[in-house]
């Protein structure tokens, strides 16, 4: 049987890490004020509503001509006989 001893300063390392990496995982955990303002999430919604309306100025201009010049059926599920 094979038995080791720890010294004391080994013992003492060890916690020490131990105590540090509590630490550091306690610190990663913390969330940053700005998750919880309602004002950010305030100015996202509008920036997102911005972006789509942005997009469907310049998505209804280009998809109109595209659909009067193509021939055939005008939506994109079509019929296939069988």
């Amino acid at each position: 049987m094979i038995t080791t001893s720890n010294p004391p300063s080994s013992l003492l390392t060890h916690s020490l890490a131990l105590a540090h990496l509590n630490e550091i995982i306690a610190s990663s955990t913390e969330v940053h004020p700005s998750i919880n303002s309602k004002a950010k999430r305030l100015i996202d919604i509008l920036g997102a509503l911005v972006g789509l309306a942005i997009t469907a100025l310049v998505a209804i201009p280009v998809r109109s001509p595209s659909s009067l010049t193509t021939p055939g059926q005008s939506s994109i599920a079509k019929s296939v006989a069988g």
